[in-house]
């Protein structure tokens, strides 16, 4: 009813069709949730909330590749959201692409240089690829960053 009312007083708006969206997630309507949020992003691609909710949606229905080119295409608009880098690494990781997920954080360190943990995952990458010289850089600059944190010492000794 709530929805309902705010889409009489509110025709046309993005975010009372991002609420309907978000209302048939919750009741396991996926598929049209899925609908709502695309017709809002063909509307106006530029919706980060929409965009951002399409990812994961994609992501929960099992289509990571999906997943993967619909954030792939929020970042080619919305390049400066780190939050976006280090979701989309993840992505990357769970489908065991490595250098790419370098890249990917790569691209968040760029944003945010003095996050400790963003190099610490940058280098568990880069001890992933066997490309263990960089690895050790980056194991350092945690270590630079936050002196004592152990997984980056850990790093270090390996």
């Amino acid at each position: 009813k709530c929805i309902e009312a705010l889409e009489q007083k509110f025709p046309g708006s993005a975010r009372v069709h991002r609420l309907h969206g978000m209302q048939f997630e919750a009741s396991g309507k996926l598929t049209d949730a899925a609908q709502i949020y695309k017709s809002i992003l063909e509307e106006d691609e530029t919706n980060v909330q929409a965009a951002k909710r399409q990812v994961v949606l994609l992501h929960a229905m099992g289509l990571p590749g999906d997943a993967i080119g619909a954030l792939v295409k929020y970042l080619d608009i919305n390049y400066t959201d780190f939050e976006g880098w280090l979701q989309l690494s993840e992505l990357y990781l769970q489908e065991l692409m490595y250098a790419q997920a370098a890249f990917c954080m790569e691209e968040a360190i760029m944003l945010q240089p003095q996050n400790h943990i963003f190099h610490l995952k940058y280098a568990e990458i880069l001890y992933s690829q066997d490309n263990v010289g960089l690895a050790l850089k980056q194991f350092c600059r945690v270590v630079e960053l936050c002196k004592d944190h152990v997984r980056g010492l850990y790093g270090i000794k390996l």
